[in-house]
């Protein structure tokens, strides 16, 4: 019988995040995770061989779903192809790769520091420093106890030697020096050819050493996070300038041939409306080597967090509306069974009646806060969205 918790990542991979914690996944859940497992108290190899994750390895084995991996099983259960289940049949990763007798680190996943360019809607001040005085002041808290973070990256530079896959997040790691300096050292002590590399980048800032590094390793993944076309995204990824995405696009279609390079969209209640329309855009762009080995280019996930961006918050009406405006908007088959598998996802998305209420109230004064900030106005940006809102107030 097919064991439907275990997850290859507790035997084999850590993510670090930009103030230094350090927990299983990046999907794992925060209050979950020992307060003290830190790099400022603890080196990696010490967290990794710790007995709370041995465990956690012990619990998937004898089938039970773990607290902080909730995520995923929620997924599952609303017949989506969940992170656990991915990571578990990669050809390198997964489960015919590891042996739950033998825990060694060989994936990492660091987001170096909160060191960002950006200010994107669905993110916070733990990712990027930008958007810590906007949350001081609109909501009189802030996610990160500091404006700058940065992770004390001292334990890991010994496991580079047997590291097989790194992948860096944001903030955004291109502009990170911290990050330029560890491939420095992988490339000249010769462990660079040895090891994959990951990236989540904005495509605001694409230097010319980016391709230039790409060489040196075995392998280069580039996931490139855009929300849309044009003002959409300038909006959703503030200050973005799409006209700088798109050159970084046509630069990044040059990438070497060992690597790969796709487009990650993370769908919200502002931007789906706009969905089908970025589809086109990407198909009719034509490139040579971006989003070939994905649908359309488009990888997509939902926002869960802040909950006043979630799917969910839609009335099945509004739900009905919306999907039905974007299959009249495509011919394409797969494209009108990937809206589909979305309009059924929308609806099960976790949220409690109290907080689809309360989202509802809070989407209503963030829609009027950042036409103010942005000094754009976001109901001709985001109309059916918009629209939702004044149905929820009549």
């Amino acid at each position: 019988m097919e064991n439907k918790t275990f997850c290859s990542v507790l035997w084999n991979h850590q993510m670090v995040d930009g103030t230094g914690r350090v927990k299983p996944c990046c999907r794992f859940l925060e209050d979950h995770r020992p307060k003290n497992h830190t790099l400022d108290n603890h080196s990696i190899q010490d967290i990794f061989d710790s007995d709370f994750q041995n465990d956690l390895r012990e619990r998937v084995l004898r089938g039970e779903r773990l607290e902080g991996c909730r995520r995923c099983y929620e997924e599952e259960d609303n017949n989506k192809k969940s992170l656990r289940m991915r990571l578990n049949e990669h050809t390198k990763v997964g489960e015919k790769h590891v042996d739950t007798n033998d825990n060694k680190l060989e994936y990492l996943e660091l987001s170096l520091s909160n060191d960002c360019n950006l200010m994107c809607r669905m993110c916070d001040s733990r990712y990027s420093f930008k958007l810590f005085d906007e949350e001081q002041e609109y909501h009189g808290k802030t996610f990160s106890k500091t404006k700058r973070t940065k992770a004390n990256l001292d334990s890991i530079y010994p496991h580079l030697k047997d590291m097989k896959y790194i992948k860096f997040t944001g903030g955004e790691p291109l502009i990170i020096p911290d990050h330029w300096t560890l491939l420095e050292y992988a490339v000249e002590k010769g462990y660079a050819k040895n090891i994959e590399l990951e990236y989540s980048i904005n495509m605001t800032v694409v230097p010319q050493r980016t391709l230039d590094t790409i060489e040196q390793f075995k392998f280069v993944k580039l996931c490139c996070s855009v929300d849309g076309y044009g003002e959409v995204n300038e909006a959703i990824r503030h200050p973005t300038k799409w006209s700088v995405v798109e050159k970084n696009l046509d630069l990044l279609d040059l990438a070497p041939d060992n690597s790969s390079v796709f487009t990650s969209t993370t769908v919200s209640i502002l931007n789906i409306e706009h969905f089908v329309s970025w589809m086109e855009w990407l198909k009719q762009r034509e490139f040579d080597k971006i989003n070939k080995d994905t649908f359309a280019g488009v990888v997509s996930h939902p926002v869960m967090n802040p909950k006043y961006l979630n799917l969910r918050l839609m009335t099945d009406e509004q739900n009905k509306r919306m999907f039905d405006h974007l299959r009249s908007c495509s011919t394409d088959d797969d494209m009108i069974e990937k809206l589909n598998q979305w309009e059924m996802y929308s609806k099960k998305l976790p949220m409690t009646e109290d907080e689809i209420v309360q989202g509802r109230k809070d989407l209503e004064r963030f829609f009027s806060k950042m036409s103010l900030i942005q000094n754009k106005d976001w109901s001709k940006i985001f109309p059916m969205c918009y629209r939702m809102i004044q149905e929820w107030n009549e």
